[in-house]
Order: structure tokens, then sequence, then C-alpha cells
């Protein structure tokens, strides 16, 4: 059966391996493009110390380098996305609207045997090499990414690390549970973009500031808005701040405690920045990981259970 499903299925694994090894030559060669152009600029230390860099060697690095910053985050976001939704789609759905598998069920091979098969046949290898760019992408833009804000901030924590794998087993979950529900390629791959993009604005925005409580670095009777900086780890991810007026209570925004053209600087005596520190992103790493291949088992789950409909 592995054998058969392999034959099955190899044009397609092997094809997104190579796509896989192709973006990871051109990081590979991108991060040795940005060793150069620091080298070249005289300022190697900037690499691994990005406070020490000066504007001219930032600057001529990102005149060569700009477009990467732009692109790349959106580029290596969607990247495991799509690789999950197109792999995934016809692994069930292929077989199922020719009727072949047919073939195999009369072999006296189980239903489920079938469908675990063929998802290890697909998934594994796709799963193992998307996880080991993810783990390239965060060597090859880390430079970058230590000079315009940390590897934490949104934008730059999805792009690289475990989660890029954990995206990529969801979509290609979801996608080949729809695959084996319609029968169809073309429907699979809308509806999984739709499931991703709501799971995915849920978890950005409501799910990843709570992973872990947020630290508070907090500023005492602030006299002015100008003031109010913080001071917070470099490279910290702020979610959230709090002030406190004189009659103790509490606001989200300086706005709210009072109208800032008439305002009385003494209204506030508390202002309080919540943040989460660099040192917490793999840990939020495995945690959205973990969350992305729990949520991809349960719809594999539901797959899994419509077998005893087949024909």
């Amino acid at each position: 059966m592995i054998w058969v499903a392999w034959r099955q299925h190899r044009a397609g694994v092997l094809t997104a391996l190579a796509v896989l090894a192709t973006a990871a030559t051109v990081m590979l060669v991108m991060r040795l493009s940005i060793d150069a152009a620091f080298a070249k600029a005289k300022a190697p230390d900037c690499l691994t110390n990005p406070g020490s860099c000066t504007e001219d060697a930032f600057n001529a690095v990102m005149n060569s380098y700009g477009m990467y910053v732009t692109m790349a985050p959106t580029v290596l976001y969607l990247f495991p996305v799509l690789l999950g939704i197109v792999a995934g789609a016809p692994v069930f759905a292929r077989e199922l609207s020719l009727g072949t598998h047919m073939f195999s069920l009369t072999q006296s091979v189980s239903r489920k045997r079938w469908w675990a098969v063929k998802l290890g046949v697909t998934l594994l290898p796709i799963a193992v090499g998307t996880c080991l760019l993810g783990l390239l992408s965060a060597w090859a833009i880390g430079p970058l990414v230590n000079m315009l804000g940390g590897r934490i901030q949104p934008g730059f924590f999805e792009v690289q690390g475990l989660v890029m794998a954990g995206y990529m087993v969801f979509a290609f979950a979801v996608a080949s549970t729809f695959g084996l529900l319609t029968r169809n390629n073309v429907v699979p791959m809308v509806v999984t973009a739709g499931v991703f993009i709501a799971v995915a604005v849920t978890v950005a925005v409501f799910a990843r500031p709570s992973y872990l409580p947020a630290e508070q670095a907090t500023v005492t009777n602030p006299k002015g808005q100008d003031e109010f900086a913080v001071q917070t780890p470099e490279h910290s991810w702020r979610v959230g701040e709090i002030f406190v007026d004189k009659d103790d209570n509490t606001y989200t925004s300086y706005a709210e405690v009072c109208n800032p053209e008439s305002c009385v600087e003494d209204d506030v005596v508390s202002y309080t920045v919540e943040y989460h520190p660099d040192s917490r992103f793999w840990t939020f790493q495995g945690i959205e990981t973990g969350a992305y291949l729990v949520l991809g088992a349960a719809a594999l789950a539901v797959g899994a259970r419509r077998l005893r409909a087949l024909p």
C-alpha cells in the first residue's frame, strides 16, 4: 500500500520538495549577500549588534535589500499556506473523483489504512521540508529583522521558525479533508484559503498576545504626552498600554483620560506599557505551532470520521 501511494503521489511530493529546495537556495544566497553587504559597508557588527550599526551602514544595506524587506514577509507568509493548499487538495479528491480508490479498498486494505498511508506519504515529507525552511529563514533574514524591530514583532514572527510548518500542516489538513468530502480539487482550495485567513487573523489579533501574561513597564507621574516613553527591552513587542488618572481610573489610551488640547498634565499619574520580550520568541513559536497542529489534527479527524461513507 505504501508503494502504491508513493507511486500515485510522488510527482506532487517531489515537486513540492523541489519548490522548498529552491526557496531554501534563495534564502541561503540572500543571507550570504547580506553578510557581504555589511562587510563591504565595513559594519560586520551590524549582524550581531544592530545597536552599533551606523546610519550610513544601515542605509547602504537597505538601499540594496529594501525590496527584500518589503516583499519577504508577504511571500514567506503565503508560501507554506499555498503549498499546503495545493499539495493537500488533490490527495483524496483526485482518486475519489476517478473511483480508483476502489482498487485499494478491495485488496484487503481498510479505509483507515488507505487514508493514513496517503497522508503519511504526502504530508510528512512536505512538513519536514517546510520546518527546515522555516529554521533556515530565521537565520537568513535574522540580520534585517533585528535591525527593523525584532523577530517577535507581527509580520516577522510568522515568516520564520517552526510556525511555517504549522501553517502548512493546517492548510494541508483542511484542504485534504475538504477534498475528501467534496471529491473536487478546486473547491477545497478556495474554502481552505478562506478558513486560513479567518483563523490566522483570530490567532494574531486575539490569541498570540495572550500566550503568556504580558510583562509591564511603568512610569509614574509623567508630565506631558511626549514624556510617556517607557523603556522596554530591545526588540520587545508592545501589546497594550494603561493610563491611570488622579482618581485612580484606568484607560487604554491617552485620549480617554482627557482632551489632549486642554489636558492638565497632572491628570495622568501613571503610564504602563504591556509587552512581550524577545526572549519569548521560541516559546511563542512552540505555542502557535502546537495550536495549528491541533487544529490540523481536528480537520483530519473530521475526514477520518467520513471514511465509512465511502463507497
